[in-house]
């Protein structure tokens, strides 16, 4: 669907017309920036990671390794069964060679 020149671009509501231009004032900018900059400043987390986290984030990898390789057993006929359809590599019916029998 083609635009017209005056038609808005969100419908009916009217939010955004093509000549409209967003303006931001110095005030606008000093607001986003103080607040960016409070929210980028990291507070300390006081937190301790002792070598048992390490041993449950490798176990928790692990688990969803084996997990997923248990899931593609369960499916694994369905995976073939798709994968060996007809119509896929093969064509269903073998081409003829016309020099084969033009003797």
């Amino acid at each position: 669907m083609a635009r017209s020149e005056g038609t808005p671009y969100a419908g009916s509501q009217g939010l955004f017309q093509p000549d409209a231009r967003v303006r931001f004032g110095p005030r606008r900018v000093w607001l986003t920036t103080i607040v960016a900059l409070v929210l980028a400043h990291p507070a300390p987390a006081e937190a301790y990671l002792d070598p048992g986290t390490g041993s449950m984030l490798l176990q928790a990898v692990a688990a969803a390794f084996i997990g997923g390789l248990f899931t593609l057993k369960l499916y694994w006929r369905r995976v073939k069964a798709y994968l060996a359809r007809p119509g896929r590599g093969e064509p269903s019916q073998p081409v003829e060679n016309p020099q084969d029998g033009a003797s």
